[in-house]
């Protein structure tokens, strides 16, 4: 299986068993340069074009679900409130998770342990996370999928 469309011209090669194509598969991308193997996460990171943040692992939870361990790229923190960066105090013990768009039928959740900085001007708080609003449960592509879907939708 081909996928391409993107940006820069690539295409994504698929290979793998003809019962299950895509678990377990070998992923080349073809571009101008050639071919060249691709690791899951990049895989990830192009079918589900995220911006402003990269995966750092990912597993299958049961049969309809999939955490995506995300990080953003950028090196420092930002204030939520000025978007000043910051300097790192802590890193939070626990995960939060944001639920993201279906893809092919599985439900996807990222996950993020949010950092705390300190600004220079508000003092303590956690950074801008860039794919969700600060106290959201999902993320802005999910808002933005829901709000086309309620657009479409009849009103009986």
């Amino acid at each position: 299986m081909a996928l391409s469309g993107f940006p820069n011209g690539e295409t994504i090669e698929l290979q793998g068993h003809r019962s299950f194509p895509t678990l377990g598969c070998v992923c080349r991308t073809i571009n101008a340069k050639g071919v060249r193997p691709m690791t899951g996460s990049r895989l990830l990171s192009k079918l589900l074009r995220f911006k402003g943040f990269r995966v750092v692992r990912w597993l299958f939870v049961g049969r309809s679900s999939s955490v995506i361990a995300v990080k953003p790229h950028k090196n420092g923190c930002c204030c939520p409130e000025c978007g000043r960066r910051g300097k790192i105090v802590r890193t939070m013990p626990h995960p939060r998770r944001w639920r993201d768009i279906p893809v092919c039928g599985w439900t996807v959740w990222l996950l993020y342990h949010p950092r705390e900085i300190r600004c220079p001007t508000h003092g303590r708080v956690v950074e801008e996370i860039p794919w969700a609003e600060r106290f959201s449960r999902v993320t802005f592509r999910f808002e933005y999928a829901m709000l086309r879907y309620c657009q479409t939708m009849t009103q009986k």
